[in-house]
């Protein structure tokens, strides 16, 4: 701090290459809440249960499962900026959204296959200027970066993390 003026020194080091072989449905009490239904995040709903067993068919370790459900969310969302935050359900449903909704169809998707997910807000380096973003992690073995709106899996220098919850309002304190 420097006469109000408040300056952060932000280090990015690449991880190592992302090797897990955790098979899914992953298990242990520890995931139950990012396994969970929530407002907006609805794993149980049944066209994202079929939508998420099509995606991730012919994957075995959560980790292809991740890659292949980040592809889909990414391909199927035709973007476009709406007001609201939707739920998982209701963009599949709609096929538009902005960073949020591509976060919470990916957690709906992802932990109806059992995959635990996270809701991540922060922000994103988009031509050259850091602009608020919601992404997600998944366990994968490891907590790993899965951002749908960009079909990125794994580390990213692009992505500044502030907060992470298991539910979209649990970001709000931020």
């Amino acid at each position: 701090e420097k006469d109000g003026h408040f300056t952060a020194v932000v280090r990015i080091s690449p991880r190592e290459e992302i090797a897990e072989q955790t098979p899914y449905p992953v298990d242990g009490d520890e995931y139950k809440p990012y396994l969970a239904d929530t407002p907006f995040i609805k794993p149980g709903d049944a066209k994202i249960i079929s939508a998420a067993r099509r995606a991730v068919q012919g994957t075995g370790t959560a980790l292809e499962a991740v890659r292949s459900l980040s592809a889909w969310v990414h391909g199927y969302i035709e973007g476009g900026l709406i007001a609201e935050t939707l739920s998982g359900p209701e963009v599949l449903a709609c096929k538009k959204g902005k960073c949020t909704e591509y976060s919470t169809l990916f957690a709906s998707l992802a932990r109806s296959v059992g995959i635990p997910t996270r809701i991540v807000l922060g922000e994103r380096m988009v031509a050259g200027q850091w602009m608020g973003h919601m992404w997600n992690e998944a366990y994968v073995g490891r907590w790993i970066v899965v951002d749908t709106s960009a079909d990125e899996v794994g580390d990213s220098v692009s992505l500044l993390k502030f907060i992470h919850s298991d539910t979209v309002n649990g970001t709000q304190p931020l």
